[in-house]
This record gives structure tokens, sequence and C-alpha cells, in this order.
């Protein structure tokens, strides 16, 4: 019984071996590669666009707009709640 067993387990391995390799006979990688430097190109393009896009006095602009709203913002609020100092000067 446990050689039969035993065989059994093999011949199921073997044929779990043979049906994976045989599934996509002749199958390569080359697609694989193609679509990751296809990606890459495309990855690449985009952070271009983006890095001209940060570098433009447009945007500077409008950071420098949402930075100063955020303080103000953040000085109301602090106004409002009563608090006078922040705590990175108390610590000082």
């Amino acid at each position: 019984m446990v050689v039969l067993s035993t065989f059994a387990s093999g011949v199921f391995a073997a044929a779990a071996l043979i049906s994976s390799t045989a599934a996509h006979p002749g199958d390569s990688h080359d697609h694989l590669k193609h679509e990751a430097m296809r990606q890459h190109a495309s990855a690449y393009k985009g952070k271009s666009a983006i890095d001209q896009c940060n570098n433009s006095t447009t945007n500077q602009e409008l950071q420098s707009r949402n930075v100063a709203r955020r303080a103000k913002v953040a000085a109301e609020l602090r106004q409002k709640r009563g608090i006078t100092t922040r705590k990175s000067q108390a610590s000082q």
C-alpha cells in the first residue's frame, strides 16, 4: 500500500510538471520585456512633462498663493482658538 501511494504521488508530480510545461509551448517572455520597456518609456515621458510643469512660472505663482493661503488659514485658526505661540517656537 505504501509503495502504491508513493508511486501514485510520483506519477501525479510528473503529470503536474509535464502539464505545466506543455500548457504554453514555445512561450517566450519577450512580450513581457517589451511591455516593461514601453512602461518605462511612458513613465519617463510623464516625469519629463511634470518636471516642465513644475518649473513653469505659472506653477510657481500658484504654489506661492497656496502657501500664503494656508498660512493665513493657520493664523486665523490660531487666533480663533487662542493659540499665541507655535510649539516649535515654545521649545526654543
